[in-house]
Parts: structure tokens; sequence; C-alpha cells
């Protein structure tokens, strides 16, 4: 028997576990099979006729190492030739409103608009005009200052954390004011769709639940239509 990946007790790996820890090092993430509390010697997680392997993992990022409290390679169950895996992170407890309202829960949708020949010329100039030029050429001079993160001064204070800390702020003011640019353009050359309203029932009754229940009922009428002599389903 052979472990295919070189974080447990062999040395073997093959075209894909080449290609995983690829992965892995270039996100800088952790591989916690082999070297986490639960799992030091790396279980095998496939046991085939043609040998055994480590093919499951967890892979996390550095900051979550310390959040860790063990994992553990599970036995099988008769739904996968797989093992399961068992991870106990450590964690706040966060209060979540189970009944909010959808719209609350996500961001709005990115605005949609009318995109013809009859504003291509418009969109046209407004990209050459003195205040987009202007903006783009803000933009390029923050990407090169990102791109190019050995020409900064160097300063002893500064931490990896604190450095990757401003690297994200200063990606997140790029990508802001380049999508805020593309905005206010659309804003001025093109139409906007209309948004669709909200087929809301008048019922202050039917909330939620009901539309649950009323979904579950279609369900059960669907099967019953389909196999009416079931026993099976009437009984149930």
């Amino acid at each position: 028997y052979q472990r295919r990946v070189a974080i447990t007790a062999g040395k073997t790996s093959n075209t894909y576990g080449t290609l995983f820890l690829n992965l892995i090092l270039n996100n800088q993430l952790t591989i916690l099979n082999g070297r986490t509390l639960g799992d030091f010697t790396g279980q095998f997680t496939s046991i085939q006729k043609q040998g055994c392997s480590v093919i499951d993992y967890f892979a996390i990022s550095k900051e979550l190492t310390s959040s860790i409290n063990h994992m553990k390679v599970c036995d099988f169950t008769e739904y996968s030739d797989h093992k399961p895996l068992d991870l106990e992170i450590q964690c706040t407890n966060i209060d979540i409103e189970t009944r909010k309202p959808l719209d609350e829960c996500y961001d709005p949708a990115p605005k949609r608009y009318i995109f013809n020949e009859d504003n291509v010329n418009n969109f046209a100039e407004a990209q050459s005009s003195q205040h987009s030029l202007d903006i783009l050429r803000t933009l390029t001079d923050n990407l090169t200052n990102l791109t190019h993160p050995n020409d900064r001064p160097i300063s002893n204070s500064n931490t990896d954390s604190h450095t990757n800390s401003q690297l994200n702020t200063e990606i997140r003011q790029v990508n802001d004011l380049f999508t805020k640019h593309l905005q206010g353009l659309a804003n001025d050359c093109f139409k906007k769709t209309k948004k669709k309203k909200k087929n809301q029932s008048n019922n202050p009754w039917f909330n939620w639940q009901a539309r649950l229940a009323k979904r579950e009922l279609g369900k059960a009428t669907r099967a019953t239509s389909k196999f009416p002599n079931s026993s099976f389903l009437r009984d149930n």
C-alpha cells in the first residue's frame, strides 16, 4: 500500500496530487491531514483493491489555524467508498435571525441596462472625456503600485499581517473606484431596465410557513397524480 501525498507516511504522489499541492502553495493554505490533533499519522481516506490512499483533505487559510480543535477520519459508511472527515472548529456564537426578510439578507442585485446601437457612441465619448481619462490614469497608477510592491519604502515596524491588511485595503479601493466609474458611465449613457414588482399576498397570515406548506402540497399533488395507486404515498 502506498500513500499518495507527501504529508503522510508515504512519499508517493500522482499528477492530481501535484496539482493539488500547487493549489495549496499558491493560495498559502495549510493541509490539516497528518498534522492535526486526532490525525497525526495521516490516516487513509480511501481503501480500494488497487491500494490505499489519502485523497480527502481539509485545507484552511493560516488565519484559521488557531481556531481548529481537532479533526478525525471516521469509519466507512454505506453511502461512499471514502471515509468521511470530521472537523471541529472553535468559533463565537452568533445570533442569526432566521425569519429575516429575504431582501434584507442579501445585497441588492446589480442594475441592468439597455445596451443598443443608439447609445454606443455616447458610451465611447464618455470614456474619452477628461474626467474619465483622469480616473483611468489614477487606476493605472494604483495598479502599478500594487504590481510592484518592491518599489515601496520598507519600514522595520511593518509586520506581515499589517502589510497584507494594507494590500487588501488598497485592492478594495481600486475595485471600488473602477466599479463606481463604470456605474457612473452606465447611468449617464444607458437606460435602466424597469424593476419587476414583487408578487406579494395581501393576506397577513400568508407568511413563509404558509408558502412552504403550499409548496409541499403541490409536490404531494403531483406525486399522487403520477402514482394514483401507490399505497405508500396515500398512507404517508
